[in-house]
């Protein structure tokens, strides 16, 4: 006849068990609690965000029209007019300081000037917040 043994005893599949509730139950809290605290003087590049809403070519001229969808007053400082297909940058503009209020629209009026575009083609606008937050809007000239 052959004996079984047993390969763990009771008492220590139920530490076990605990365990690995309690465990879990930590790391639960840990990342609720994270949610739950906000601190926003903590880390606010986490809670800068922009969005191009348009852009408006005329003459060699470019303006962009960018919105502060964050939560805290943003400073763009840079923006880049890019190739659409080759990704080259053709034109930048890295002497802005424009500030834009929580939920606000601000216009680069001509933030790119004498720019040679070919009507048809793919462009890319983005523009750079003093945080390094960066937004994009891809355009096809007129």
């Amino acid at each position: 006849m052959t004996r079984y043994r047993k390969a763990i005893s009771p008492i220590i599949a139920t530490i076990l068990l605990v365990i690995i509730a309690v465990a879990a139950g930590v790391l639960i809290w840990v990342w609720v609690h994270g949610f739950a605290t906000k601190n926003p003087t903590a880390q606010p590049a986490l809670q800068e965000r922009i969005k191009i809403e348009a852009v408006n070519v005329s003459d060699r001229v470019i303006t962009v029209y960018v919105r502060n969808i964050g939560s805290v007053e943003v400073t763009i400082t840079a923006a880049y007019l890019e190739d659409g297909v080759t990704g080259n940058t053709i034109a930048s503009n890295t002497e802005l300081s424009e500030s834009i209020d929580i939920g606000e629209v601000a216009v680069l009026a001509e933030v790119f000037q004498n720019v040679v575009i070919t009507s048809g083609k793919p462009y890319v606008v983005k523009v750079v917040t003093a945080r390094g937050t960066e937004a994009t809007y891809s355009f096809i000239a007129p």
